[in-house]
């Protein structure tokens, strides 16, 4: 008599054996860090090969066999696996340009190609979940910051399981690429910072001190005892956490010159440069230092100097009473009123101006008796020579006065100085 086909003892007859091609289990989870390689093993059902190579997996934020793969990891593209001992493995490259951007977690869709062949090129094609994977680091890649040349300034970083052990380093953003590049000896000093336990990151004024754009390239450190931050070299720093950009002058060794009482214009390179910062000019010869060290008064009419646009600098002949050396202080204005030597601590380079160093150098003649001007020594000067002329004007007078009365001799009004500069 047939059975009700309502017990397991009505299904007697074997009729043979049912494989499903794919992962032996949906929860196969995997971590990985950002910016390093990462091997994704997919293990099939246990003695039987349900994984085969050639099948796919994809990464996906959402739900397996609807939404479509992430482009911000593996390329946006599935990963063709290779199959040994019953389980499948793919392998995403790290840095910068590599497989593991950011940190955040996937879940790892399967296609199985299969005795049936499955040509696993749209989204329903992944419709088996075959674990998560969970990548630590920052995220997303676009965490740009801004500090000012000269200023300490606290960065922060968001992402997947972040620690106060992991570390950043610094790479020319132009030019550099995180996980390849060697960090930027203009930034930090060149050495890697540490991260603190609230993901913030401080640069003390000492670290900034010139403009400029550095990526922020970050490395996960489990504080395990097989892998610290930097072992590996820049390696280690492979995960893109965003863009630094430092405003202020670049680089901080420019050399401008002028001429003691002309009027001067020179521009200074620099990132974002604006004209309401200011300048301080301190001097040079006396081991002063921005931003520790007050402007001397005698240049510049005693003042923070406003810049103009384009990072143009317009002096008048009245701010260059004197010759010498001095270093050109930088403020940025989103300081606020750049009103104290404190705020200008980012250096632009050294003003050189060319004249005499000081306006003491006095000299009493006998009338009708011939007489050296200042004296044997010559003039004390910064770039002076013996092409330069000087003149005799009445003491009421000021110099580079068109009413002003020269003294004439024999030699003429203007006299040029000798090689001695007398």
């Amino acid at each position: 008599m047939a059975g009700s086909c309502n017990e397991n003892r009505d299904f007697s007859v074997n009729l043979g054996m049912l494989t499903v091609y794919g992962p032996g289990s949906n929860s196969q989870d995997l971590t990985c860090k950002a910016g390093q390689t990462c091997t994704i093993t997919v293990a099939g059902y246990s003695g039987l090969t349900t994984v085969v190579t050639g099948d796919k997996v994809a990464l996906v934020l959402n739900n397996c066999g609807l939404d479509d793969l992430d482009p911000s990891m593996a390329f946006g593209r599935s990963l063709a696996l290779t199959a040994l001992g019953g389980s499948g493995s793919a392998r995403l490259l790290g840095a910068e340009t590599g497989g593991t951007t950011r940190g955040g977690v996937w879940n790892i869709c399967y296609c199985a190609t299969g005795s049936a062949g499955s040509a696993c090129s749209v989204a329903a094609d992944f419709s088996t979940r075959a674990g998560r994977l969970t990548v630590f680091g920052p995220s997303p890649n676009d965490q740009d910051q801004s500090c000012r040349a000269g200023v300490a300034c606290s960065l922060s970083f968001t992402g997947q399981r972040l620690t106060g052990f992991d570390k950043v380093m610094f790479v020319d953003a132009a030019a550099g690429t995180c996980g390849v590049s060697s960090s930027s000896n203009a930034i930090a000093g060149g050495v890697v910072k540490d991260v603190a336990a609230d993901f913030s990151l401080g640069l003390a004024a000492s670290d900034l001190p010139q403009g400029g754009q550095w990526k922020i390239c970050y490395c996960v450190d489990d504080s395990g005892p097989d892998f610290r931050c930097g072992d590996n070299g820049p390696a280690d720093f492979g995960a893109l956490a965003g863009v630094l950009t430092v405003l202020g002058p670049s680089p901080n060794s420019q050399q401008f010159k002028c001429v003691a009482g002309f009027a001067c214009t020179f521009s200074i390179q620099g990132q974002q440069l604006s004209d309401r910062d200011r300048i301080a000019l301190v001097p040079h010869s006396s081991g002063a230092a921005c931003g520790t060290s007050e402007r001397d008064r005698l240049m510049a009419r005693d003042m923070y100097y406003q810049m103009l646009s384009g990072g143009s600098v317009a002096f008048l002949g009245s701010d260059l009473p004197v010759g010498g050396q001095w270093k050109v202080c930088y403020c940025v204005s989103d300081l606020g009123a750049c009103s104290q030597y404190s705020y200008f601590a980012a250096q632009a380079g050294i003003l050189t101006v060319a004249g005499p160093t000081s306006l003491s150098q006095d000299k009493t003649c006998t009338q009708g008796v011939a007489c050296t001007v200042p004296g044997a020594s010559g003039f004390a000067g910064q770039d002076i020579s013996n092409r330069d002329k000087v003149a005799l004007v009445d003491k009421a007078a000021a110099c580079g006065s068109s009413s002003a009365s020269v003294l004439t001799s024999g030699s003429g009004a203007f006299k040029p100085l000798d090689s001695a500069f007398t």
